[in-house]
């Protein structure tokens, strides 16, 4: 998309898309566009050359099917028959300006609900950041003829929800996440070993994974991370998965360390610093509107968010060395014509090996699965001390946020539903 005239003339034209709030420039002109689809949506197409089902009798990839036709109005839907179109035009309607890109963005999400099920709004960031960086010129025949940006995008949604051991994102994009907070929860354990103090402060202050880590584990860091270390994420999260995911939020913790320090017990600050709000990281709305005038303080911010980035792969990197990479990891790798400075790679500093290395050091399906356990038994138990209370008190409160949803469903039947019946990983 970004390398399209189309775009910089809608799309990128005032007031600013949300998606480049934290540009800071990543890409201010066509020329940057171009590089950007070199540097990434080429290398993705052929890291992720299809999806299951995707391939016809004939041998060709058909990922265009259900699509709208370019210039048409898009999919012709009655929304009051289906709650998950209107919110997928709301998402839509808040992430792209021209009604094209918008139903390109539809049909994804549209096709990844008819096919999993459920929906959670991380999904709705990641393929608009996909969509970016992808391809923005047409494919196909009539009456199929769509945006290469939208098969890149559902071929990419498709496999990250398929591939459930290494990039387990069909779990995370559930309605109700449960595993973001017990993936979140393993991570705590490991911060509190290696970094007492800072896991200390955010247990005192309330800030459990549920509040922070769904950002990080169904968002992918979209609307996190500026531009300039975002796309290099999801560029080793394509390659690596989960354990890059898990290794990067410890880095970025660690390296933010010094920063929650300072705002003591001040709640809203530390989960500003932690979501990198560009006012709290000493960016003000007036160096934002000319990023020219702050060239110093951007590149302090980029950097910091690049080195959480690159020392996540590297530990990454040298953990695949011993073990071995997946296929898609290998036609990944093998596809990079050329790395960037904000795509390379660098060893973590003496201080974050350790922590990285603790990733790799335990049975996260174990810890994981504890984890869980540990949940499901507190919640268990509010809900007892809630059902005395009520008895005692022969009231019914009808909002309690733990009050089961189905009286013929217990606590834990529930939460193994929500969690799909899998094996956590």
């Amino acid at each position: 998309m970004l390398s399209t005239a189309e775009f910089w003339k809608t799309e990128a034209a005032p007031p600013s898309l949300p998606l480049f709030n934290k540009n800071l420039g990543f890409a201010l002109s066509i020329e940057d566009g171009a590089k950007a689809l070199e540097t990434f949506g080429q290398k993705w197409a052929k890291a992720f050359p299809t999806a299951p089902g995707t391939e016809s009798k004939d041998g060709e990839v058909s990922d265009v099917s259900e699509a709208p036709e370019l210039g048409d109005a898009g999919p012709q839907v009655d929304e009051n028959e289906d709650e998950h179109l209107r919110i997928f035009r709301r998402d839509a309607e808040r992430t792209f300006k021209l009604k094209l890109n918008q139903d390109q963005q539809i049909s994804v999400l549209s096709h990844y609900v008819k096919t999993y099920g459920d929906y959670h709004q991380g999904l709705s960031f990641v393929v608009s950041a996909i969509m970016l960086v992808a391809d923005g010129s047409t494919e196909g025949k009539e009456p199929l003829v769509t945006k290469k940006q939208l098969a890149l995008a559902r071929r990419i949604a498709t496999a990250l929800a398929e591939d459930k051991e290494k990039y387990a994102m069909i779990e995370a994009w559930k309605a109700e996440a449960v595993i973001s907070a017990v993936d979140g929860y393993v991570l705590m354990e490991i911060l509190k070993k290696h970094r007492p103090q800072l896991s200390s402060q955010l247990e005192r202050n309330g800030i459990l994974p549920e509040i922070w880590f769904q950002r990080i584990r169904c968002g992918l860091c979209v609307h996190v991370l500026p531009l300039v270390a975002l796309f290099p994420f999801l560029d080793h999260f394509f390659t690596y998965g989960q354990p890059f995911l898990r290794k990067f939020t410890l880095a970025l913790l660690a390296l933010l360390e010094t920063r929650i320090a300072k705002a003591g017990n001040n709640t809203s600050r530390i989960l500003e610093i932690i979501h990198l709000d560009l006012e709290v990281m000493g960016l003000s709305k007036a160096e934002l509107v000319d990023p020219a005038s702050a060239k110093t303080k951007i590149a302090e911010f980029t950097d910091l968010c690049l080195s959480a980035v690159n020392s996540a792969a590297a530990s990454c990197a040298s953990s695949s060395a011993k073990t071995g990479g997946s296929e898609i990891a290998a036609a990944h790798e093998a596809a990079s014509a050329g790395e960037s400075r904000s795509n390379t790679t660098t060893s973590p500093s003496a201080d974050l090996v350790e922590i990285l290395s603790a990733v790799d050091a335990i049975d996260w399906a174990v810890e994981s699965t504890r984890q869980y356990d540990l949940r499901l038994r507190a919640r268990m138990e509010r809900a007892k001390a809630q059902a005395a209370t009520k008895e005692e008190s022969d009231e019914e409160d009808e909002d309690d946020e733990d009050e089961l949803s189905d009286d013929s469903e217990t606590e834990e039947e529930r939460l193994a539903r929500l969690m799909g019946g899998v094996t956590l990983k």
